[in-house]
């Protein structure tokens, strides 16, 4: 990368940064901008290049952007670097003879670092520029800067940005939702519910949106819960099988009537679980029927106490909304559900 006042000295393209400011003609502010550099999952960032730039009263500056080039920030000012004449010695051992003379202005390459601010991490627009300001008053030895060897490299890493892991209980069942601000290589997340033994089960899998910077939100509703406290985690597996798991969330599900009969999954197209809690093993009667009061169905059912689960076959019924009562002890439970 080369910006020069007066071209063409070697002939076309011009061979490098050595002419002399001659005068106003050669008065020149260029920056050169490089395209969007993407930073997604990065973070510790830092500039290295080499540049050759000479002393004088010439200004060279490096810039940044981190909103792809609508704003423009100084991120530092290289010194102009020690003088290698063209005559005499001709840029051998760092020359003695002054800078000042005919033909003379070529510095020697330097290296330079920059640490980037934390604004160009993980993002996808950060650019980069170098500014070159020649005044054309004829004062300094070289007008003309060359930049080589550009790299930004990274000493972190960023993983998936998880905000928000809430779960809560809802007419429909646990529901656990996150937010990711950023992902990374993220390949899904694994819902993991708590068992009694205090090991974890998986629920489901969601998939992830592999690199990105847009905020993403996600939802799992564990609908067979148990009653009692329930515990729930989530598991992020990157695509090369890496993972890591987030706190862990409690929903703490009390018994109440509205509560001890659950339908699913609602909507329904050919099979219904029941699930109902009885506080002691009794006879119960399970009967469905539509929105007019017709019975479709009339089961006499053995309840054991506690929890447990009760497959009914809807597949026969007509699409619409019906009622499912169990009749147990003198006490009526109703939910409604959705044949599709």
């Amino acid at each position: 990368m080369h910006v020069s006042a007066i071209g063409g000295l070697c002939g076309i393209p011009d061979c490098g940064a050595a002419y002399d400011e001659t005068g106003p003609a050669n008065a020149t502010n260029k920056r050169i901008e490089s395209p969007s550099i993407n930073i997604v999952g990065y973070a510790s960032l830092t500039l290295d290049f080499s540049y050759i730039a000479a002393q004088g009263d010439d200004g060279f500056t490096v810039v940044y952007s981190c909103d792809g080039g609508t704003n423009w920030l100084t991120l530092g000012t290289p010194t102009g670097d020690l003088c290698c004449c063209l005559l005499p010695g001709f840029c051998g051992a760092p020359d003695p003879v002054s800078c000042s003379i005919l033909f003379s202005g070529q510095g020697y390459w330097s290296t330079q670092s920059y640490a980037l601010p934390v604004c160009a991490e993980n993002i996808a627009n950060l650019r980069i520029g170098f500014l070159w300001a020649n005044n054309g008053n004829g004062v300094g030895t070289d007008p003309s800067v060359a930049i080589d060897d550009i790299s930004i490299t990274a000493s972190a890493t960023l993983p998936v940005e998880l905000v928000n892991v809430s779960a809560k209980e809802t007419r429909l069942g646990n529901e656990i939702t996150w937010t990711t601000m950023s992902e990374l290589n993220n390949s899904h997340f694994i819902v993991e519910h708590r068992l009694a033994d205090g090991s974890f089960v998986s629920l489901g899998r969601i998939e992830g949106n592999g690199t990105t910077t847009s905020e993403t939100h996600y939802t799992f509703t564990h609908v067979a819960f148990s009653v009692g406290d329930n515990y729930y985690r989530l598991k992020q597996v990157d695509f090369d099988g890496k993972f890591e798991y987030s706190q862990t969330l409690l929903v703490r599900n009390v018994l109440n009537e509205d509560k001890r009969l659950l339908l699913y999954p609602n909507p329904a197209s050919s099979g219904i679980t029941a699930q109902y809690f009885s506080v002691k093993d009794s006879e119960a009667y399970f009967v469905i029927t539509d929105l007019s009061g017709r019975v479709i169905l009339e089961m006499e059912q053995a309840l054991m106490k506690g929890e447990d689960n009760y497959s009914i076959d809807v597949s026969t019924f007509e699409k619409g909304q019906y009622l499912f009562i169990v009749l147990e002890d003198g006490k009526r439970t109703v939910q409604s559900f959705v044949k599709n």
